[in-house]
């Protein structure tokens, strides 16, 4: 049998979600930064993703992380992750795998108690602290600094109260990147589905 191509990939997990990590046969993609790295991979080399996590090879709740040299001075390594449906900019679980890879593998050098370290992401630099005892990563905490992207103030019938309240009631609204977007507001007045009640 020939082997058309080969990528090594380490299964790891969180909780039992997997988020394995791909440690050979795939070359960095062209960028000079890894949002760029990223976008390539997206727009120009998706096959990858596709060829990794969907079927026979994945499953939908498979994510795969590509470790790469960072495209900053300050970092370790550099991050991209991709899930069956795309590529986000960050995900905690899948920097907590990443890590623990890099070190129990040797690819980055493990000190022990603690291993600082600093990911270069799309969603920017992630510095992680890795505790360690007898060559194994015991636990990972990360850092992001959420990105503030704006903030808007909108009168209550702007964005969806209905419920008879003075249509003059503004309500402030942040918008704030990390390796999602989350849209930070008051819900009281807004028609929100959650209650007290659960």
């Amino acid at each position: 049998m020939k082997w058309e191509r080969t990528v090594t990939v380490i299964g790891c997990h969180v909780g039992g979600e997997d988020n394995h990590v791909i440690v050979g046969g795939v070359l960095p993609p062209p960028g000079a930064t890894m949002f760029e790295k990223k976008r390539y991979l997206e727009t120009q080399a998706d096959e990858l993703r596709r060829w990794l996590l969907l079927e026979p090879r994945g499953k939908p709740a498979l994510c795969i992380n590509l470790v790469t040299p960072p495209t900053r001075p300050d970092c370790d390594a550099g991050l991209i992750i991709m899930e069956s449906t795309d590529y986000p900019p960050m995900s905690g679980s899948n920097t907590i795998c990443t890590v623990t890879v890099l070190l129990e593998t040797g690819m980055l050098p493990m000190r022990e108690p603690v291993t600082t370290l600093i990911l270069d992401t799309p969603a920017g630099p992630v510095p992680v602290e890795a505790r360690c005892r007898d060559g194994k990563v015991e636990r990972v905490t990360g850092t992001q600094s959420g990105r503030r992207v704006g903030q808007e103030s909108h009168r209550g019938a702007e964005v969806g109260a209905s419920d008879g309240q003075d249509d003059e009631c503004r309500r402030d609204q942040d918008l704030e990147r990390r390796g999602c977007r989350y849209a930070i507001g008051c819900a009281e007045g807004r028609g929100s589905l959650l209650d007290r009640e659960g």
